[in-house]
């Protein structure tokens, strides 16, 4: 009998515990922003929708992102990257700048491929070629089958060097 009452106390106080702790997490997100969506008519509607939680992964290390961030790929390589909602449900659109640092020069010569797949579940992965739009700017289509977290790597190919950019990025609208 004292071994059940113990048991349903030890339940009950992780039960607490992770109520506290669900909560925090709350307190600590991101406030949702409005984003402008496209539509077919001549107008524009609002809505609003929660930022993604965007991490870089720098050697195998997850650290928290914001657009505000360079990038460093490879030695004077330099990068911008800034994901926006897409016009299609969970679908993003990725914009990434490239720089040489010293010379703050953009690199067009880029080739970049872009592979996503889900983290923890096996639902197809996709590949995208970046559009080069001048000036060091790429423009990426993101079209997530599902929401969920997703894992980006983008191969950058430039100055003669090949780097891969990790980006994990938790899709829920």
């Amino acid at each position: 009998m004292i071994e059940r009452i113990s048991y349903f106390f030890v339940t009950l106080i992780a039960g607490i515990g992770m109520i506290w702790i669900s909560e925090q997490g709350r307190a600590n997100s991101p406030a949702p922003i409005p984003v402008t969506i496209p539509t077919n008519s001549a107008t524009t509607a609002r809505a609003i929708i929660a930022p993604d939680n965007l991490q870089l992964v720098i050697g195998g290390m997850p650290q928290p992102f914001n657009f505000q961030n360079e990038i460093p790929i490879a030695g004077d390589l330099q990068a911008k990257l800034e994901i926006q909602p897409g016009d299609e449900r969970y679908t993003r659109t990725a914009e990434l700048f490239l720089y040489q640092a010293t010379a703050q020069q953009p690199i067009d010569s880029t080739r970049i491929l872009v592979t996503g797949r889900m983290r923890y579940m096996d639902h197809g992965t996709f590949r995208q070629v970046a559009e080069r739009l001048g000036d060091g700017h790429y423009a990426i289509n993101l079209p997530f089958a599902m929401p969920g977290e997703w894992e980006l790597d983008f191969d950058i190919g430039a100055m003669e060097k090949q780097r891969t950019l990790t980006i994990f990025i938790d899709l829920f609208q």
